[in-house]
């Protein structure tokens, strides 16, 4: 096991060399269980790190420890990376694509695929399928999970596809669907079922979505909050602890929210105010309070402090819009109206990239986790971050940079070296 957390450490951090920004620079960033993709100003998909189970793209299952392009003729307006699974949105007509671990059916595909480690996996892009509709579903946003993953379409509908054992397709069932079918002996969809409304006219239309750990949360037009399935640590924040909520409920509290951001234990959002609230487990202190309000119990984790209601960030404003917040498994990160970034919960591998290390910490006796938020050291700026399982990465406010921490790149932000042409070639090894 020890070997094993080694390697996953070193992998998440492999450094990317010699992709080009193009003269538009960095497009979007995301990053999933030890990898990283990144859109260029055209669209062009690269990836690094893990492979294991092709979420890199590139046909194959071999780590990199640079980036490569994911093989696809195929530009993409977004990507979203989930655990093993990367889904992107392409840019000439909305459908979406998925590649990387199939296990539950979070490719969302009719298609045939392979098989890495073991289990069902694409190594390329896999075309989301659509539903029996007389029109292609186009979509806006996809946000993957561990186990499924989630579509919002151009006209605010919500789709979804994996597993359906918390009731995360929003069918108001534990079944499978088409009805008996499984994924890994669990209830699932390989294909895109329609989230059932929330309300009996089918009026509440959607404008942001956020996937985690058997959770989804979904911000309607307007700023309503409404989360469905795995609720067990208070996720839903409608003040319960409901292991399987089958249907999209509407958060307490009468706060409206831009976006949100789920991880495996929490979810957190900003608000139209630019306010930072954040609910379900402090797994890794990720609520961002010293004093969460509740105390939660689950069969397998026992008592642990928590929020089933969304609960204030103090003193952290951040930018109401897609790409200020991120959350990877207990670690959250998010980017102030100015451009500067701030993090919190989970620091052991130097995600929080405050600069301080963690003997540093423990001389001063703190934790290597933080339970409110610290600022990212240096005066960079940035326009979004992406937080993976134990690093995080952020394009620099000017989209012509890149920098990481966490992992084997510290604990403050590291500037990677990038080729300034065209060439998708590596060309040098340096990182300033």
């Amino acid at each position: 096991m020890k070997i094993a957390l080694v390697l996953l450490i070193a992998i998440s951090a492999f450094v990317p060399l010699g992709v080009s920004a193009q003269d538009s620079g960095f497009r979007s960033i995301t990053a999933g269980m030890a990898y990283t993709c990144v859109l260029n100003g055209e669209g062009k998909a690269y990836c690094w790190g893990n492979n294991e189970h092709g979420q890199l793209g590139n046909h194959a299952t071999v780590a990199s420890t640079k980036p490569v392009p994911v093989d696809t003729m195929l530009k993409f307006s977004s990507l979203t990376a989930g655990y093993w699974t990367t889904c992107g949105i392409t840019k000439q007509d909305g459908s979406a694509y998925c590649w990387g671990d199939d296990t539950s059916g979070q490719l969302g595909t009719s298609e045939p695929t392979e098989i890495c480690a073991g289990v069902a996996c694409a190594t390329t892009p896999k075309p989301v399928s659509s539903p029996l509709l007389s029109t292609p579903l186009k979509f806006s946003k996809i946000a993957t999970g561990h186990t499924g993953s989630c579509g919002l379409t151009e006209s605010g509908d919500i789709f979804c596809w994996g597993d359906n054992g918390n009731g995360q397709l929003g069918q108001g069932d534990l079944q499978g669907h088409p009805e008996g079918v499984t994924c890994a002996n669990r209830p699932c969809s390989k294909v895109p079922v329609a989230v059932q409304s929330v309300d009996e006219k089918g009026g509440i239309k959607f404008a942001s979505i956020s996937r985690g750990e058997g959770t989804s949360c979904a911000v309607a037009v307007g700023g309503k909050l409404f989360c469905w399935g795995d609720g067990q640590t208070g996720k839903l924040g409608n003040g319960t602890t409901t292991a399987a909520q089958t249907r999209p409920v509407e958060a307490r509290g009468k706060l409206r929210f831009v976006t949100t951001a789920t991880g495996a234990y929490a979810v957190c959002g900003v608000t139209t105010g630019r306010a930072v609230y954040c609910w379900g487990g402090n797994q890794g202190e990720a609520l961002g309070t010293t004093t969460p309000p509740e105390n939660c119990r689950t069969t397998g984790l026992g008592n642990f402090p928590c929020s089933t209601t969304p609960n204030f960030v103090s003193g952290l404003k951040l930018r109401p819009e897609e790409g200020s917040i991120s959350f990877g498994a207990t670690t959250v990160c998010g980017i102030d109206p100015k451009g500067h970034a701030y993090c919190w919960g989970a620091g052991g591998n130097g995600q929080l990239g405050d600069g301080m290390s963690i003997n540093r910490r423990r001389f001063l006796n703190l934790s290597a986790n933080s339970a409110v938020p610290v600022a990212v050291s240096g005066k960079q700026r940035f326009s979004e971050v992406a937080v993976g399982s134990n690093h995080a990465c952020a394009i620099s406010e000017d989209r012509r940079s890149i920098y990481c921490w966490g992992a084997s790149f510290g604990n403050a932000p590291q500037a990677l070296s990038w080729d300034e042409g065209t060439s998708e070639t590596p060309k040098n090894t340096s990182v300033r």
